[in-house]
């Protein structure tokens, strides 16, 4: 899955990109695809989280840690741009 730290960084900020494009977005169309995607990467990286702190390794539990803040950040930061991502925060 995603093992090099820079890559894992990476892609949560094209994460928080998306956020950022569906607030310049005037289409409903075009945030609805946003708010879907936001949502589904939200869930792929919660279960990357969900492995790594099963892992036992501290060095992955750390990440695991990193990865359901940010990404916690990153959904309430859609929900205040507008965006109705749904719960899937079963951190």
């Amino acid at each position: 899955m995603i093992d090099d730290r820079g890559t894992l960084r990476a892609r949560l900020d094209k994460l928080a990109a998306l956020v950022d494009l569906a607030r310049l977005s005037r289409s409903e169309e075009d945030r609805a695809r946003v708010e879907r995607s936001i949502h589904l990467v939200s869930w792929a990286f919660q279960a990357v989280a969900r492995a790594r702190r099963l892992d036992g390794d501290k060095t992955r539990q750390c990440e695991a840690a990193e990865i359901e803040a940010t990404c916690r950040r990153i959904v309430a930061e859609a929900r205040a741009a507008g965006l109705r991502i749904s719960d899937n925060d079963r951190w």
